[in-house]
């Protein structure tokens, strides 16, 4: 079992989407994906910190989680592909 999660460094509880994380935030993730939101803006400009008060910036947090490999495809019940902003954006860094 992996130590750590990619998105705020707590226990990770095992690989989930292709990535070590802990369960809230593989649950996080899941719901941000499947609410096709996107959080562009960070509360505290970009400088959040990993650990776990990162947790209250969606922004960071879902940057932490996209960055850290998180694989938005795996998602059960994904739909709208094409035009989810998650999954653009995780297929943008994917190119790059």
């Amino acid at each position: 079992c992996p130590s750590a999660c990619v998105a705020c460094g707590s226990s990770a509880s095992g690989y989930n989407y292709e990535a070590p994380s802990c369960l809230p935030c593989k649950t996080f993730f899941r719901r941000k994906v499947l609410e096709e939101k996107d959080y562009r803006t960070c509360l505290k400009g970009e400088r959040c910190s990993k650990e776990k008060s990162i947790r209250s910036c969606r922004s960071c947090r879902l940057d932490r989680c996209i960055s850290g490999g998180m694989n938005p495809l795996l998602i059960n019940g994904l739909q709208n592909i094409d035009s989810n902003p998650v999954v653009l954006r995780f297929l943008q860094k994917s190119v790059d």
